[in-house]
């Protein structure tokens, strides 16, 4: 990485630390340019060299926290392994995911206050690596169906997180995660690998 390239990595991390940190003492809505300068100690124009409005930041502030979580979870998934629903269901996949969660507690509770569990384009993925294969499995034919229940499933595992988010991650991880897995897989099915 070059000097400019670093230089311009760093203006990135100000600005999004200061958002992050706004974010936590008022509203998204309510924060400007010029606060977000000024709480990141840059001025506007080098702002607008890197976003192109307050949103725009918070969507690279997003990809930031995807993509970190993303490589962790590389740490975790054995290489050449693709996201399936039985990976889904693997628990040490689930608790790495959620203790990886509960070290950035503050950035992903901001994360979760203020956007989807997960965008259109994750959905896709999702719904076609995961969910079609699961729900094809337990009978379901209409796609339009599965893709209200991978909604449903999802809603349920984004308000999981966020309460256990919202009591500063007090319960363990592996509670947490197996709590999920019985979600997702009904009551009843849990493993002795769970227990």
């Amino acid at each position: 990485m070059n000097r400019f390239e670093r230089k311009k990595r760093t203006t990135e991390e100000k600005l999004q630390a200061a958002l992050m940190k706004l974010m936590g003492k008022k509203s998204f809505p309510d924060i400007t340019v010029s606060e977000l300068c000024r709480a990141a100690d840059v001025n506007r124009t080098t702002f607008y060299a890197h976003y192109k409005s307050t949103v725009d930041a918070l969507e690279a502030l997003e990809a930031q926290l995807i993509r970190k979580f993303l490589a962790r979870m590389e740490e975790v998934i054995p290489s050449g392994t693709k996201l399936t629903w039985a990976a889904a269901q693997n628990m040490a996949l689930a608790v790495a995911a959620l203790s990886y969660v509960k070290e950035h507690r503050n950035e992903y509770r901001l994360y979760h206050s203020l956007t989807a569990f997960h965008k259109a384009e994750h959905r896709k993925d999702m719904f076609e690596t995961i969910f079609v294969p699961w729900l094809t499995s337990c009978g379901e034919t209409d796609r339009n169906r599965m893709k209200y229940e991978m909604h449903y499933y999802l809603g349920g595992v984004h308000a999981l997180v966020e309460r256990w988010l919202s009591r500063d991650c007090a319960e363990p991880v592996e509670e947490i995660a197996a709590l999920i897995r019985r979600v997702m897989t009904g009551p009843g099915t849990e493993t002795e690998e769970q227990q």
